[in-house]
């Protein structure tokens, strides 16, 4: 198996980490992995997060395993697109039976649209369990960030109320449990 590689660097100006129990989900990279086993786990992008002090807001590095360059879904011509959106929808759908759990809700909550890559013909999800200031502020902003980001992909039962919320970055990184 090959070594995670840098894919890109997420800012955390202008975002806000989704919490679950308090704790940010970006620090729950461990458990979200345990849960979903390594084949569903592999969507996600590994996080190396940095939080950011008084000066600046602290920034997310994304790394999974992969040869080719990571593009955005939106920068893909319309035919890759398509076959990479259908793989996304069916590995969303395979996590139906997980999504009661709010960690995996949390974490698929993603920064915006361009947090959707293509590596090797694959989906990969960056920028996750962070949102916009506001996006999940009540059901409705959620449910219209929500399918911003997945369109007809949005999994079910993901902007359903009791979702994980937001809460404004931290000058430290939150307390380990």
């Amino acid at each position: 198996m090959a070594s995670p590689r840098f894919i890109l660097k997420t800012d955390l100006q202008g975002l806000e980490p989704v919490t679950v129990g308090g704790a940010a989900v970006l620090e729950a990279d461990a458990r979200l992995r345990a849960l979903l086993g390594a084949e569903r786990a592999a969507l996600f992008a590994e996080p190396v997060v940095t939080w950011g002090n008084g000066r600046n807001a602290g920034s997310v590095s994304w790394y999974a395993e992969g040869a080719g360059e990571p593009v955005p879904l939106s920068a893909l011509p319309p035919q890759r697109r398509a076959a990479v959106e259908q793989r996304l929808q069916a590995e969303l759908a395979a996590l139906a039976p997980l999504m009661a759990d709010p960690l995996l809700r949390g974490a698929l909550v993603l920064a915006g649209p361009d947090s959707v890559l293509a590596l090797d013909d694959r989906p990969l999800l960056t920028g996750w369990g962070l949102a916009p200031p506001g996006a999940l502020r009540d059901p409705a902003a959620r449910l219209q960030h929500l399918r911003g980001i997945y369109g007809a992909a949005l999994p079910p039962g993901l902007a359903a109320e009791g979702a994980p919320a937001a809460e404004p970055p931290r000058a430290a990184p939150p307390p380990l449990r």
